[in-house]
C-alpha cells in the first residue's frame, strides 16, 4: 500500500512540475515581475535615495518571488479547476491530500531556482550600479556566512509557504476567478506595505498603527528571519541596529522569535489547506 501511495505521489509530482514548467505564468510571476520589483526596491534601498546602504534591507529585495507565488498558485489552481487536469489526477487515482502535498512541494522546489535567478539578475544590475548587493554578501561573509545564508533561505521558504497556503485557501474558498484575482492583487499590495518589506523597519519604527497591522501579516515574520539572518545578529546582537533603532522597541530582538511565530502561522495555514480545500475529488 505504501509503495502504491509513493508511486501515485511521484506520478502526481512529475505531472505538476511538467505543467508548471510549460506555462508562461511561472516565468512571469517568479522571474520577470519579481526582478522588476526587486530592481525598484534595490534602487530605493541601495543608496540611490538613502545616505547609508543597509545590508539586510538590500537583501530583502531578493524575496520578491514570494509575492509572485501568490499569483502563480492562484492562477494554476484556478486554471486546473476549470480544465481536464483534475480529471486526469482522478484517473491516476491521486487523492486530494496527495495532490495538495505534491502541489506545495512542487511550488517550493520551483521557488528555489527562482531565488537563484533573482540573485544572479540582481548581481548583474549590482555590478553596473554601486555594488550594494555584493557588499551585503561581504557583510554576511564577515558574520558567519553559512548560518546567515541558511537563515536567509529558511526565511524565504517560510515566506513561500505562507504565500502558497494563503493563495490556495483563497482559491478554494472563493469560486469566482475574477474575485480571486482582485483579492490576491489587494493582498499583495497590503502585505508588501505592512510586512517591513517595502517600508523599512527604521522608517516605520515609531508608527504604532503600521506595526499593529504588520503583526497580522504572515509575511512579516519570515521577512524578519531573512533580515536578521543577513544582518548577522547571531554573531553580534548590535547588528540589529542595521535593521531598526534599538531605542524604538524593536519588533524582534532574538531570531528565534520570528522563527517561532512564522512556523506557527505556516503550520496553521497549511492545516487549514488540508482540512478545507476541495478540488472536485470524489
Amino acid at each position: 500500500m505504501f509503495k502504491k501511495l509513493s508511486n501515485n505521489g511521484l506520478k502526481c509530482f512529475k505531472v505538476i512540475v511538467q505543467s508548471l514548467f510549460i506555462i508562461p505564468e511561472t516565468y512571469i510571476f517568479l522571474i520577470i515581475i519579481p526582478f522588476i520589483l526587486s530592481f525598484i526596491l534595490n534602487f530605493i534601498h541601495s543608496g540611490q535615495f538613502r545616505a547609508v546602504i543597509v545590508q539586510p534591507i538590500v537583501m530583502t529585495s531578493l524575496l520578491t518571488p514570494a509575492f509572485g507565488m501568490l499569483f502563480l498558485t492562484a492562477t494554476v489552481v484556478g486554471d486546473w479547476k476549470e480544465s481536464i487536469f483534475i480529471k486526469r489526477m482522478h484517473s491516476m487515482n491521486i487523492g486530494r491530500n496527495t495532490f495538495i502535498t505534491m502541489l506545495i512541494l512542487s511550488l517550493v522546489l520551483i521557488a528555489i531556482p527562482a531565488l537563484a535567478i533573482q540573485i544572479g539578475l540582481n548581481f548583474m544590475y549590482d555590478h553596473l550600479n554601486n555594488g550594494s548587493l555584493l557588499n551585503a554578501f561581504d557583510w554576511m561573509s564577515a558574520n558567519s556566512f553559512g548560518f546567515s545564508f541558511i537563515g536567509f533561505i529558511f526565511g524565504y521558504i517560510l515566506l513561500i509557504l505562507a504565500g502558497i497556503s494563503l493563495s490556495i485557501l483563497i482559491t478554494g474558498w472563493i469560486k469566482r476567478r475574477d474575485i480571486v484575482d482582485v483579492i490576491i492583487s489587494v493582498l499583495i499590495i497590503l502585505l508588501m506595505l505592512v510586512s517591513d518589506y517595502f517600508f523599512t523597519p527604521q522608517q516605520m519604527a515609531g508608527n504604532m498603527v503600521y506595526q499593529a497591522f504588520g503583526y497580522l501579516s504572515p509575511f512579516k515574520y519570515a521577512t524578519w528571519i531573512a533580515m536578521m539572518s543577513s544582518s548577522g545578529v547571531q554573531h553580534n546582537v548590535w547588528n540589529l541596529e542595521l535593521i531598526t533603532f534599538l531605542d524604538e522597541a524593536p519588533v524582534f530582538t532574538k531570531i528565534w522569535q520570528p522563527i517561532l511565530f512564522s512556523l506557527l502561522i505556516d503550520t496553521c495555514m497549511l492545516g487549514l489547506v488540508y482540512l478545507t480545500f476541495k478540488l472536485s475529488f470524489k
